[in-house]
């Protein structure tokens, strides 16, 4: 029995009671049995909402298992491919970048140039954070973004007690100092 229907039924019994509309008592359960009866359609529409929703995420998620089949290939060849895999597959070796060697440069858009979009990953030396940087970069001057310190990506061997370039060699001569 839906909550539509229950609400249905007591809606008959209060009525088969026959109560008196002038009394309070018979008024007040009226009012209640009205509320039930909105709250009821209330669940009922959001039950089919949710319903159609469940069917939309449903249609999701094949569509993106189709593009994860499309872009990573199916299962490998010993039919594993799962953390616990024993075989010499590497199914389970997540650091392996083999699954990329698959695309040829013909799948991708023709207006990607190469040249303009080559980042550069190093590390701050001052912070030691991981930063990208874009291939027009005046690699002799760059600012970290996560400490704001100015260092240089070309070094020669530095000399200069107070060069200021973030190497860290002030520190290397105080450790040295230190030690003596």
């Amino acid at each position: 029995m839906t909550l539509n229907e229950k609400t249905a039924y007591l809606k008959g019994l209060a009525d088969g009671l026959k109560l008196d509309e002038n009394d309070d008592y018979a008024l007040v359960l009226k009012k209640i049995i009205e509320v039930l009866d909105d709250v009821a359609m209330t669940v009922s529409d959001l039950e089919e909402k949710t319903d159609e929703l469940d069917a939309y995420i449903e249609e999701i998620d094949e569509d993106l298992g189709a593009v994860e089949e499309e872009i990573y290939g199916g299962e490998c060849d010993c039919g594993c491919c799962d953390d616990e895999c024993d075989c010499d597959c590497d199914c389970d070796d997540d650091d392996d970048d083999d699954e990329y060697d698959e695309f040829d440069d013909d799948d991708f858009d023709d207006d990607f140039d190469d040249d303009d979009d080559v980042v550069f990953e190093v590390n701050c030396p001052c912070c030691e954070e991981t930063i990208c940087l874009p291939s027009t970069i005046d690699l002799a001057h760059v600012i970290c973004p996560a400490c704001g310190e100015e260092f240089s990506c070309i070094y020669d061997e530095c000399e200069d007690d107070e060069c200021g370039c973030c190497c860290h060699c002030d520190d290397e001569e105080d450790e040295e100092e230190d030690e003596d």
